[in-house]
């Protein structure tokens, strides 16, 4: 638990550092234009995509640790989004403009297949719209968009136990399971074994003596992994038992 307590206070740090920046923009243009001076002084795409990428800080940080159960902080979505239009207002008139803004969506991009890997929905929203304001011309973000949805709509799966078939002629093990639909506040008892599907979730492996179960979902074709308490306070007991690293 400690990490996920740095990395939240990090990220906010950073947003406070992000704004400071902003406000710091504002200020040198406003300064540039009461002296007479140009408002913008041109850059080059490179310059325009460094400048722009500097603020993603807080979104860099959360993907250093990400997996699927990561929380976006409630205020970075609105963080984001109006730096990115204080960014581009600042920059428009440069005549790089959009060739810059165009190389800095790329940059986010390439962190956002990170994120699609971890299987965390809520980010990859937050990032596609981001690359879609940088870039209204790239169209890969509507599958991701599509994709977003579709995960943060996957049924929660909790393991509750395990039936072993003794009478079966080949090893048959049964997973017993909590299954919670998007939304819903209904509990859903499931005995599923390797094959069984439920709720667009398919069965594919049991991991290790009885830890987990790999699943797929049908919607995305996505392969995640579940695990069962007892795994899950064993790794912590492990976990508490090893030194702490501050």
């Amino acid at each position: 638990m400690k990490p996920r307590r740095i990395a939240h206070v990090t990220v906010c740090v950073l947003l406070a550092v992000m704004a400071g920046a902003c406000d710091s923009l504002t200020r040198e243009k406003d300064s540039a234009s009461e002296n007479g001076e140009p408002a913008v002084t041109e850059i080059s795409p490179d310059q325009i995509a460094d400048r722009i990428d500097a603020g993603f800080g807080p979104v860099y940080t959360l993907i250093s640790g990400i997996d699927e159960d990561t929380k976006v902080p409630t205020d970075l979505r609105q963080q984001m989004t109006e730096y990115v239009d204080i960014s581009m207002g600042e920059l428009r008139s440069n005549p790089d403009a959009t060739r810059g803004f165009r190389r800095a969506s790329y940059r986010l991009e390439d962190r956002l297949r990170e994120v699609r890997e971890a299987q965390n929905g809520e980010l990859v929203l937050l990032m596609a719209d981001l690359i879609k304001t940088l870039n209204p011309d790239n169209k890969r973000m509507e599958s991701y968009t599509k994709w977003a949805h579709d995960v943060k709509n996957r049924p929660e799966v909790k393991i509750t136990g395990w039936y072993q078939d003794l009478s079966a002629a080949e090893e048959t093990i049964y997973a017993f399971l909590d299954v919670t639909l998007p939304g819903k506040s209904d509990v859903h008892s499931v005995r599923a074994r390797i094959g069984d599907t439920f709720h667009d979730v398919e069965v594919i492996d049991i991991i290790g003596d009885r830890s987990g179960i790999l699943l797929k979902y049908a919607k995305t074709g996505d392969l995640y992994q579940v695990y069962g308490r007892s795994w899950e306070i064993k790794q912590k007991l492990l976990a508490d038992s090893l030194p702490d690293a501050s």
